[in-house]
């Protein structure tokens, strides 16, 4: 199999049923750089027996680290836990969210981001905001507009195919200062949609690169060609297939995305 030359992520949840060990050796085996890992996740595997040092275990035992920690949600307290986590793992980037609907109280969201960016700040955290098609932050230009008045460094962009197309589309994504890009988190799916209701279609409906109608050759030719990029497919059907097959088959699909 190819080797993608940039820094590559499975996210968590398009191995949402998976266990620790298997999602580990399966984003391992089939190449990517490095893995997701979802607050919430974490805080179940410590209800199971699992302590920070066995997680750390088989995160060395197949040199894989954790890049991507997600989500939390604009004006969410900062519970001890996120330090806790970033402090143990040391991802590079932290995804938060901005409400999923109604209005985004934007002097509010602006205080908060500071604050957290300052309080990751030391461990070399770098914040990225995922804009969503459902948020009053819907495209690229609203959360820029965000991170411009925070004046933090550490507070950029997460780019995902499917809230761009179920958003403002393309369209939002240029003549934006690339800079702020953070990373890219990629997934395919129909032009229209699914369910009626935005959260609920994006928790089932995607599918691999390739395989569904978005047209992410000008996606990612818009966006910096080294930025990392992080594959959440979200379906309930890959969700029936082995970890190990899951990894391979979004892996390749990437590969195959990238020499379109």
């Amino acid at each position: 199999m190819n080797r993608i030359d940039r820094e590559t992520v499975l996210a968590h949840f398009s191995l949402r049923g998976a266990n620790w060990p298997d999602r580990v050796s399966a984003t391992a085996n089939a190449g990517y750089t490095g893995v997701g890992l979802f607050v919430g996740e974490y805080m179940r595997l410590q209800q199971m027996g699992w302590t920070d040092e066995s997680m750390l275990h088989v995160l060395r035992e197949h040199n894989m680290p954790v890049i991507e920690l997600e989500a939390m949600r604009f004006y969410a307290d900062l519970d001890p836990v996120w330090e806790h986590v970033v402090s143990t793992f040391r991802p590079k980037r932290l995804q938060v969210v901005p409400p999923f609907d109604g209005p985004c109280d934007r002097p509010a969201a602006v205080e908060w981001l500071s604050k957290v960016a300052d309080t990751f700040a030391p461990y070399g955290v770098r914040l990225a905001i995922e804009f969503l098609g459902c948020s009053e932050i819907d495209c690229a230009a609203e959360a820029i507009s965000l991170i411009e008045k925070t004046g933090r460094k550490n507070i950029g962009l997460c780019v995902d195919s499917w809230h761009v197309m179920r958003g403002r589309g393309l369209d939002g994504l240029r003549n934006i200062d690339l800079s702020y890009v953070a990373a890219i988190q990629i997934d395919d799916g129909p032009l229209e949609p699914t369910l009626p209701d935005y959260i609920p279609d994006c928790l089932h409906y995607r599918c691999p690169l390739g395989e569904g109608e978005f047209p992410l050759k000008e996606f990612l030719s818009l966006l910096p060609g080294d930025a990392p990029l992080s594959v959440e497919v979200i379906d309930d059907d890959m969700d029936l297939l082995p970890t190990a097959a899951v990894a391979d088959r979004l892996y390749q699909s990437l590969v195959n995305t990238l020499a379109a």
